[in-house]
């Protein structure tokens, strides 16, 4: 697959931390961004996924992402899938310090399908489940941070390490410059058996059965708070686009619910346009800590689910009263 047919969805903030999204950018396109934005220590993203120019998903490579509480656990379990992939696979893995605790890896074996997110997360279950593997990137439209760009958290740079090396010496190395490269010279992976098992598209990720406690508040409600009825249209949209739904599916979703589905006032808006423009533009980034998200979601969220509120959800998680 040459450089000039895959197409990426790509993602960065300004220097006044506003996102530009662009709607698919060529390969070799969003090469030469990263290029001249990650010196600035700009924090960028790219899809792990390949599409065509006309957004449909082609497939992408195997990867895994691995990330700890500490760092050297991060780095035993990068340790163990790199010896798998050398000794089951016959590969040699291009291997990221994430930035900030743990590793991407990126295995030169390609998963040519429409689902291979789906496919990908069948292999990480039952091949690598020796490894705590975060599971989430595993969907579509999933986003990595750039090679080269700079977690806005650390401070510290995404970098190709050497996975050989002493972990000490690994982040020495972390702070090297380093060219950007899109590492995909890569093998067709055998995924026959997998695309036979494949689930029914009605019984895969999606739906808002699954809700983050704080979003499903927002979406139960009888009617949304006036004044914040596009906001949370817009929020459910992003979250359906996140959880791997088809631009249609999505608008089904909002189609049966109890209150944009039916007739809206005026000021709400056609939910048919917000879907068309989160999806054009994949600006899927949710947050409740702060920005007009926040504003509505600090507003209602913590009290009807106390999921933004750090101490409670600490407390719900250890089965523990604070009060």
């Amino acid at each position: 697959m040459g450089a000039n047919q895959r197409h990426k969805y790509m993602y960065w903030l300004d220097e006044q931390g506003y996102p530009n999204t662009k709607r698919l950018l060529p390969v070799g396109t969003v090469t030469k961004l990263v290029n001249a934005l990650a010196p600035a220590g700009r924090d960028l993203h790219y899809t792990i996924q390949d599409y065509t120019e006309t957004g449909a998903c082609t497939g992408c490579p195997m990867y895994f992402d691995i990330d700890n509480e500490s760092l050297y656990d991060s780095y035993q379990g990068m340790r163990q899938i790199v010896s798998s992939l050398r000794d089951d696979y016959d590969v040699e893995p291009t291997v990221f310090f994430s930035g900030n605790r743990g590793f991407h890896i990126v295995a030169p074996l390609y998963i040519r399908h429409e689902r291979c997110h789906e496919i990908m997360r069948m292999i990480a279950n039952e091949e690598f489940s020796h490894v705590d593997v975060d599971m989430q990137v595993y969907r579509t439209f999933a986003m990595m941070r750039c090679p080269n760009s700079k977690h806005p958290s650390t401070g510290l740079f995404k970098r190709c390490i050497d996975p050989d090396k002493r972990l000490d010496l690994i982040v020495e190395c972390i702070k090297k410059d380093m060219s950007f490269v899109v590492p995909y010279e890569a093998r067709d992976l055998e995924i026959g058996e997998y695309i036979e098992r494949l689930p029914d598209r009605t019984e895969q990720e999606g739906s808002y059965a699954g809700l983050q406690p704080c979003i499903k508040a927002l979406w139960s409600m009888p009617e949304p708070p006036q004044g914040y009825r596009h906001k949370v249209m817009h929020i459910m949209a992003r979250h359906f686009f996140n959880s791997g739904l088809s631009q249609e599916e999505a608008n089904a979703e909002f189609s049966h619910h109890h209150f944009y589905g039916s007739a809206c006032p005026r000021d709400v808006g056609n939910y048919s346009s917000v879907v068309r423009s989160v999806y054009t533009y994949g600006n899927s980034a949710i947050g409740c800590k702060h920005g007009s998200d926040g504003e509505i979601m600090r507003q209602y969220c913590t009290k009807l689910c106390m999921f933004n509120d750090e101490l409670k959800l600490k407390d719900l998680l250890c089965g523990t009263d604070s009060n």
